[in-house]
């Protein structure tokens, strides 16, 4: 999944920001990050070039803010899947950086 901006016909206007399922032959990754004790986040560069990602695979970030307006919601309507999705975007990375800290100590 990979977080894209959706640019206007000028290509300099953001219109949208999506999420998008592309699949892994169709990127490249780059290995541009060697932070000490970070290695554990897989934070990294991709390159895509000349992609298109059918709407079935992108997903508008205006539609993960809370609530019930993503497309599992008639499945998933619970309290855990109202959460907005950049409330939870740092819980993932907290364990990298404890780690990373106790490693130091």
């Amino acid at each position: 999944m990979l977080a894209v901006t959706v640019y206007g016909d000028d290509g300099k206007t953001p219109l949208d920001w999506r999420l998008c399922l592309v699949p892994k032959g169709d990127y490249e990754i780059i290995d541009t990050w060697q932070a000490m004790g970070m290695v554990g986040t897989g934070s990294k560069d991709i390159a895509v070039t000349e992609r298109f990602v059918p709407e079935r695979r992108a997903l508008p970030l205006v539609r993960c803010r809370g609530g019930l307006e993503h497309p599992g919601a008639a499945l998933n309507s619970g309290a855990l899947f109202r959460i907005p999705v950049v409330a939870s975007a740092g819980h993932p990375l907290g364990s990298a950086a404890l780690g990373a800290a106790a490693g130091r100590l």
